[in-house]
């Protein structure tokens, strides 16, 4: 066999051996439904082409969506979450013939081999591949169905197809790959925008193959690669979106023709524009600059799949909160507006402050100070529908808006409207910071910046601030009654905090420790806020954990040796991979090369995301997810760490030796990311869904109370007949919008405001009437309100005392004041306005708030008003015997959350919404032991004990009232509490389990007490309370 065969041969042998075993390796870990946070509502975007939350991920949904038409409604998340393990693997696979080829490149450039260069790079290979695979980061998101497998799958291929391209030495083939390279960028950006930090490397590399060895010329060439990023994600992106949008109002509103011509008529022109270009550059014999444009029009092309979005946008799913059907709404939709963001460069620090506009009022011998200065942003711009009540004297719209406002209107065509601009306050300048890293002003926040940058104010700069504008525009205090302005100071972050926090939080917590967590070791499977219990990464070596966290070997069993996530690598992987870059640069131009460029994609795909991100502190999840780019470009290393360690021992049976490191990252990773028999999601969301009387309403909040529902109607097709209204969404008019139409089987909701007002935005901001003691029913208080509205103002309720029906009594009075957005009673929040709106004209329908919303977002309905369901709490007041018989009902329906004939491993985010089940079975069981209903509270009890597992994590402190629940604590009271009332064996039976229920909540605290104990002083403040 010739040696290129044998090369061909041995590097196919590899890479599908690697891809099989990783996918091996996933398919026997792979759940058989959802899991929690985005992916239940990502499934239900596979399976339905649903938009999901912003910016979407319009390739992913396509690719899934085919993947779920073999596989079934049934089985469609199983078969998602598998599909994540294929791309992982194919990741893997692509690892493999990178690191392959370019360990033969760089052998054949050294002149010692010491062993077979085929054999060599096979070895690198397969160490680096497994050593990726295995990963935990890379292996929990292999197993689940989210963006983040395709995402490092489509980085891989990239930089697989760039390494091919040095290789090439045909000039057309190698601008073949080129293309194919800027195709394959343009679609992932429809997976996610990550995929676009793999340029300034790629850049680099073609520099490198270009014969480029002058340092300045490369670090050129880098920068070329960065702009290249900016160009796309601030230039492409949103520009190709905004110019079809703004060529579509000229052509509906100004030339009269039907909707979204104007998007046609700018893709037929840009497609002309660019073969224009192509067949000039062609017949110029300007090769370079076709290639270019060969380039751009691929990136184009492959960000096409785009257009899923606002195909499918004006579809009214349930995660479809933005309707971007049409090109305005799709823009602000792939712009993230409704997340905001934190400043990059410049912007506010924690103590800046909202500006005012200082205005003089005829009759006043001073200014006032009543409204904020606002920065006025690109206009918000919406479809006319027939009815839709407009307001031509807007403060937001200049003269010109309104007449073409008017124009629109008095056509009688469809056309697009100018219902405001995107308002943003102005704060502080005085405050503003270059790069500023702590900019939220959350007390919460102010206290995490105290804790990792040491900033309070008596450490930061003291600054005179201005309050406001003048009528100049200037920035100045406010004016006292003698005519002077008033001095204010305030405190600003110095430049030493500022970088502090990034280096010690962002970069060092939130991207170093995740990369400790994957090479080095972790701690436990526990969330973190930076608690010295929870969620670190340790070395295995317990002198050293120790040292860092104060007393490792005493945590209890739970967070500790008992914990399934405590993996211990004792570093050997980090050390391997930082062998392996110190070879790389050790070992000639050629591997000094690779270095390099594994180098540069090494910082793009970790840093530089951290510095892009800005996070600030409270993060919802632990976020290593987003880095997997990097701990690829590491596995990379760890490969060549492998190869220097053979070349040490002069022979390649020395791989096997360094074969055991992914493998024992394997063997420590098994268990804590074998996810089969959790059905916690699907289970819990079913059984919440069967509680409900028909055509139920019910308001919930967060991903992991949201997502799991709408997943089992949407796919599992269980109980469509109830809505369920997310109330974060509900801050948005085109998401109340969508719920007062009718969905798949559930009644749209019924209110008094009008849709085309709401789709306007006329009751964003409503005033309290203040003054009239006058008490109207709540139906004709919205009535007057939307009938009476006069033109450039608020609207006003006509009195701020309301009577509201309530259902099994006859109504209650509530005071507008009280449930004011700012504290002040003279407004209302948008979303207030609304559920009063919807509870008014619920027409007998039941009206349930899932447990753990707050009484603010209940608009303050007194517990009274509410009755209690095992889910949540039922709007009206019914007989007591009539709810404990419901309470039997849906107690009833509550499953094992788990396969209960294996021993299923689940982490923290499961437990605790086990745990919160469980809290909600024994407040049942407590009410039916206070009615005498023995029997019922047995069965519940039994369901709260044996059902639930007993994972820690399912006992999640509560607070009730003000006091705090220990779960277990109070299982093992009220079955001591029942056990005298039951007859045998089951009175035994209770009594046994209430003294071991206690005995084990009691261990558990006494085993906390210990750890404090035994934490050197300087670590006891950050130890968290055991949830």
């Amino acid at each position: 066999m010739t040696q290129p065969a044998l090369i061909r041969r041995v590097s196919l042998g590899v890479c599908w051996g690697v891809f099989l075993i990783l996918l091996a390796t996933y398919w026997a870990t792979t759940p058989a439904t959802v899991s929690y946070w985005d992916c239940p509502e990502y499934v239900s975007a596979a399976c339905l082409l649903e938009v999901g939350h912003p910016p979407g991920n319009p390739l992913w949904m396509l690719v899934t969506h085919m993947v779920t038409l073999l596989a079934g409604p049934r089985h469609a998340a199983y078969a998602v979450n598998l599909s994540s393990g294929v791309f992982t693997a194919f990741a893997g696979f692509f690892l493999a013939g990178i690191v392959f080829r370019l360990t033969l490149w760089i052998l054949r450039g050294i002149r010692r081999k010491g062993f077979s260069e085929v054999w060599g790079a096979a070895g690198t290979a397969v160490v680096a591949a497994l050593s990726f695979g295995w990963c935990d980061s890379v292996w929990y998101s292999a197993v689940e169905a989210e963006v983040y497998a395709m995402s490092i799958f489509f980085t891989a291929l990239t930089v697989w197809l760039m390494v091919k391209w040095a290789f090439t030495r045909d000039p057309l083939a190698g601008n073949r790959l080129l293309v194919l390279i800027a195709y394959i960028f343009g679609l992932s950006i429809g997976v996610h925008q990550l995929n676009l930090l793999a340029i300034p490397a790629l850049a680099l590399l073609w520099g490198v193959r270009r014969g480029v060895h002058n340092p300045w010329k490369r670090l050129l060439i880098t920068g070329l690669g960065m702009l290249a990023v900016a160009l796309v994600l601030v230039g492409i992106m949103p520009h190709t979106i905004s110019l079809a949008a703004w060529l579509e109002l000229l052509a509906v509103n100004r030339l009269g023709l039907p909707m979204l011509w104007g998007v046609a008529a700018f893709v037929l022109l840009l497609g002309v524009v660019l073969l224009g270009c192509l067949a000039w550059t062609y017949k110029t014999g300007r090769r370079r600059l076709n290639l270019c444009f060969w380039m751009l029009s691929m990136v184009l092309t492959g960000y096409g799949t785009y257009a899923l979005i606002p195909i499918r946008g004006d579809i009214p799913s349930p995660a479809n909160p933005t309707m971007p059907g049409e090109p305005f709404a799709f823009a602000r939709y792939q712009a993230r507006e409704q997340y905001g963001g934190a400043p990059l460069l410049r912007g506010n620090t924690p103590y800046s402050r909202p500006m005012f506009q200082e205005e003089w009022v005829e009759g006043k011998g001073l200014p006032v100070y009543r409204r904020y200065a606002l920065k006025k942003g690109h206009p918000i711009i919406i479809p006319y529908e027939p009815g839709m009540r407009v307001d031509m004297k807007l403060a937001d719209l200049s003269a010109e808006d309104s007449a073409a406002n008017a124009r629109v209107i008095g056509s009688g065509r469809l056309g697009y409207l100018v219902k405001g601009y995107l308002m943003k306050n102005i704060y502080t300048p005085e405050l503003d910071q270059w790069l500023p890293r702590m900019t939220s002003r959350d007390l919460r926040d102010l206290q995490s910046y105290s804790d990792w940058a040491g900033m309070d104010t008596s450490t930061m700069q003291r600054v005179r601030i201005s309050e406001a504008f003048d009528s100049l525009g200037r920035p100045v205090g406010r004016m006292l009654a003698d005519g002077r302005r008033d001095t204010v100071w305030s405190y600003r972050p110095t430049l030493w905090q500022n970088l502090r926090m990034m280096a010690s939080y962002q970069i060092g917590y939130m991207y170093l420790r995740y990369l400790m967590w994957n090479f080095v070791g972790r701690q436990n499977d526990i969330p973190s806020q930076g608690e010295v219990q929870h969620g670190n990464f340790i070395t295995g070596l317990t002198p050293v954990d120790n040292l860092m966290l104060g007393a490792e070997d005493s945590l209890p069993t739970e967070a500790g040796s008992g914990n399934p996530g405590r993996n211990r690598y004792f570093a050997i992987p980090f050390i391997l991979g930082i062998v392996g870059l110190v070879w790389l640069y050790r070992s000639g131009n050629r591997a000094r090369a690779t270095g390099g460029i594994t180098l540069l994609l090494f910082v793009m795909t970790g840093l530089a995301i951290v510095v892009y991100l800005n996070q600030a502190p409270g993060e919802a999840r632990e976020r290593d997810y987003s880095f997997l780019g990097s701990f690829w470009t590491f596995a990379i290393w760890i490969g060549f760490g492998a190869l220097a360690v053979a070349r040490w021992f002069k022979t390649p049976w020395a791989f096997l030796l360094t074969l055991m490191v992914p493998a024992w990252m394997c063997a420590e990773n098994f268990d804590d990311h074998d996810r089969r028999g959790r059905n916690a999601a699907t289970e819990i969301a079913v059984a919440t869904l069967e509680s409900l009387e028909p055509d139920a309403v019910i308001f919930v909040d967060g991903d992991n109370f949201t997502f799991p529902l709408w997943y089992a109607q949407e796919v599992l097709g269980v109980r469509r007949d109830v809505r369920v209204v997310n109330m974060s969404y509900m801050a948005m008019s085109s998401y109340v919008a969508n719920l007062l139409g009718p969905w798949r089987g559930s009644p749209a909701l019924r209110t008094v405001l009008r849709r085309q007002d709401i789709v306007f935005d006329i009751f964003r901001h409503v005033q309290v009437a203040d003054g009239n003691p006058d008490t109207l029913a709540a139906p004709e208080m919205l009535r007057r309100l939307r009938d009476t509205r006069p033109e450039g103002q608020s609207p006003v309720t006509a009195s701020h005392y309301v009577r509201l029906a309530v259902p099994g009594r006859d109504s209650v009075v509530m005071d507008l004041r009280q449930v004011s957005m700012t504290g002040t009673g003279r407004d209302i929040d948008f979303r207030h306005l609304m559920i009063l709106d919807i509870l008014a004209n619920a027409g007998g329908r039941p009206i349930y708030w899932m447990d753990r919303i707050s009484d603010h977002a209940r608009i303050h309905l007194a517990d009274s008003l509410l009755s209690p369901a095992l889910f949540g709490q039922r709007f009206g007041v019914f007989g007591d015997s009539a709810m404990l018989d419901d309470l039997r009902r849906q107690v009833a329906l509550v499953k094992a959350p788990n396969d209960r004939d294996r021993k299923v491993y689940m982490d923290v985010t499961p437990a605790r919404m086990v745990g919160l089940t469980r809290v909600a079975l024994i407040q049942a069981a407590r009410r039916q032991i206070a009615a005498e209903r023995y029997s019922d509270a047995y069965h519940t009890l039994h369901k709260a004990d044996i059902l639930m597992g007993d994972h820690p994590a399912s006992y999640p402190l509560v607070a009730e009232g003000d006091s705090i629940m220990n779960p277990q604590m109070e299982l093992g009271r009220l079955q001591l509490e029942l056990a005298p009332k039951l007859r045998e064996p089951y009175r035994t039976e209770t009594r046994v389990r209430g003294l071991r229920n206690r005995s084990a909540a009691q261990r558990r605290l006494d085993a906390w007490t210990r750890y404090r104990r035994a934490l050197p002083p300087r670590l006891r403040h950050a130890v968290a309370p055991i949830s």
